[in-house]
């Protein structure tokens, strides 16, 4: 049995030409109702199946003449289309004769099976052509006109319908996309498939210093001309656009140095349709000037740190050879000392030892911010810690006159986290606290807990901080003033020291003042669990 096909779709013969050849029938084809009249007058088929929607001459024409034509008006007719699929559609097609009309895509087994219903509804008794009974009998030419101009004029309104709304999403993507292109952070240029410029953005332009005219004339050599000037190396940048242009489906990222210190991160990739045509390439710019800046200084400053750390290694240990042989001679083991060599002495042991503290908060402040350092947590009772805290300021306190206070809540019992470290924290802040308060003063510590964290707070009545310097105080280094420097020795690292403690232990650590002469307030808090 043979069965017609006629579509001007090639793709589409081919996948119903596997189909039914694979169910056992012989296939022909046609691209069009014209040639589908001429091949089926030649050599009658057994059945057609014909798309609607062709050139020259569509699939209803081709069915009116069919059933025109008498030796082929018994042959089965069906139409198989996706273009039109109106309920109006399928009435007109059935009113002409045609047997079946079925809308693509179908399932291929349903397909194959309304296929041989229509052929064994045609079977005639052996030997007999395939046929089938008309009974709708092909209409006037005046009526079939009538009805074939309403299909195709409410197919059209449908058609028109279709691409205003088309035409409205295109024109509100568009301005979407130039919206989002002139809003964007990156320059970008955009180029035809012959390398011409089809598009800037205001970013571009900004970053490139684009003259207004070059752009207007849309000259690519001034354009090019313009950019290369600016560029550290401009033949380099040269032969990397000539080397994608060559290689149309290649991507690229690299970054670009210009001759005043600027620098672009810059990225390429090919503009491909659906269909795969190449129609050029687009390009993004990106100032990373201010990271890369960054990027150099986190660098140095790692450098320093690094620096810095492996120096107080190495002075740590002749130091404390100057300090024990110095205590040494301070006891007069060997031989007496009169009063001005004792006081040289002092001052030697003092200087060493201040300068032994320094040295070692950098190597723990260092050690935190390079991530060496590790917490020894263990749990032990806050509360004594911060008792001996006190002690550890009283006798100092009690030479300035200054009142000592403790507040500590009966809750306020162990933690775990690491003690020498938070003994480190509390000490500093009570130091600093006395320090600070001039004689006749208050000093006192606070403790209570606050959901799941121990909250602690040293306050004092002393020199207050300013909101500017409350800012910056927990800096490395940082102290207040100039002139304080003088008068309260200190480091300038126990605040950073403690605040990179605290944070180490997941809690957090802030100020509060008033003002200059109004006095401060420490507190930070640590989980009470483990870390």
């Amino acid at each position: 049995m043979t069965i017609l096909i006629v579509d001007d779709n090639k793709q589409n013969i081919y996948l119903l030409q596997v189909l039914l050849q694979g169910s056992g029938y012989k296939v022909v084809a046609a691209a069009n109702g014209a040639e589908a009249l001429v091949q089926a007058r030649q050599d009658l088929p057994d059945l057609i199946i014909s798309d609607i929607l062709m050139p020259v001459m569509d699939g209803f024409s081709l069915c009116r003449e069919w059933k025109k034509d008498e030796r082929l008006r018994l042959i089965p007719f069906i139409f198989y289309t996706a273009t039109y699929t109106d309920e109006r559609d399928r009435e007109f097609a059935l009113s002409l004769g045609a047997q079946l009309f079925i809308i693509k895509p179908e399932e291929p087994d349903v397909f194959v099976r309304k296929i041989r219903e229509v052929i064994q509804l045609a079977q005639r008794p052996s030997g007999a052509p395939l046929s089938i009974p008309v009974e709708t009998l092909p209409q006037e030419e005046s009526s079939y006109l009538k009805q074939y101009n309403e299909v195709l004029i409410h197919k059209l309104e449908t058609k028109l319908e279709q691409l205003d709304k088309t035409n409205h999403e295109l024109a509100f993507k568009a301005m979407l996309l130039e919206i989002s292109t002139e809003a964007s952070i990156d320059g970008i240029l955009a180029v035809d498939s012959d390398g011409r410029v089809i598009l800037t953005n205001k970013r571009f332009n900004e970053l490139w210093k684009m003259p207004d005219h070059l752009l207007e004339e849309r000259d690519d050599s001034k354009i090019m001309e313009c950019a290369l000037k600016q560029l550290k190396d401009p033949q380099e940048f040269s032969r990397k656009v000539a080397y994608l242009y060559d290689h149309k489906d290649e991507k690229s990222r690299d970054e670009i140095e210009f001759s005043d210190g600027r620098c672009f991160d810059r990225y390429s990739a090919p503009l491909r349709g659906a269909d795969g045509k190449y129609y050029g390439r687009i390009w993004y710019f990106r100032d990373i000037t201010v990271r890369k800046e960054v990027e150099d200084l986190r660098r140095i400053d790692k450098l320093k740190k690094n620096f810095i750390s492996n120096m107080s290694h190495e002075l740590r240990t002749p130091l404390n050879a100057v300090i024990g042989f110095s205590e040494v001679l301070y006891d007069q083991k060997f031989g007496v000392l009169n009063e001005t060599q004792k006081d040289y002495l002092n001052d030697i042991l003092e200087s060493s030892k201040f300068l032994l503290s320094l040295i070692n908060d950098i190597l723990d402040l260092s050690k935190i911010e390079v991530g060496k350092a590790e917490l020894a947590c263990s749990e032990f009772s806050l509360k004594e810690l911060l008792e001996h805290g006190l002690l550890f300021v009283r006798e100092k306190a009690l030479k300035h006159n200054i009142e000592l206070y403790s507040e500590i809540d009966d809750g306020v019992g162990s933690v775990t986290a690491d003690e020498r470290k938070v003994k480190q924290i509390v000490f500093n802040l009570l130091s600093n606290a006395v320090k600070f308060t001039p004689d006749g003063g208050k000093v006192g510590i606070k403790a209570r807990i606050n959901g799941s964290d121990a909250e602690v707070t040293v306050w004092d009545t002393g020199i207050g901080i300013s909101k500017e310097d409350q800012a910056k105080l927990f800096r490395p280094f940082m102290q207040l003033e100039v002139s304080l420097d003088k008068k309260y020795e200190g480091t300038g690292l126990g605040l950073s020291l403690a605040k990179e403690i605290v944070e180490l232990h997941k809690g957090k650590i802030w100020v509060e003042s008033e003002g200059s002469g109004k006095g401060s307030r420490f507190t930070f808090s640590l989980p009470i669990g483990a870390v």
